[in-house]
């Protein structure tokens, strides 16, 4: 598992040799905003279900480790969300 130093460095890694200028022209198109909106959606939608308990089986290994997943993909979904150009 990446730590997140690693996972910072490696998203900036995805970015290299595109401008500042390219980066933000992608990422205001109109088909990438959907695709955001729908990533922010879905990230929504896991947090909602964490709030609720939905990762609770009544198994504590079973509740751990889905609610470890539910944690790894808000995480995922973030990084995404949160990529910049610098």
């Amino acid at each position: 598992m990446l730590c997140c130093y690693e996972a910072k460095k490696n998203r900036n890694e995805l970015a290299r040799g595109m401008t500042k200028e390219d980066f933000l022209e992608w990422k205001q198109g109109s088909f990438t905003q959907k695709i955001y909106a729908l990533l922010q959606n879905v990230r929504d939608d896991f947090k909602d279900d964490l709030a609720n308990g939905a990762t609770l089986t009544g198994n504590v290994f079973g509740s751990s480790e889905s609610t470890a997943k539910v944690v790894g993909i808000i995480y995922g979904i973030d990084q995404l969300l949160e990529m910049e150009v610098n």
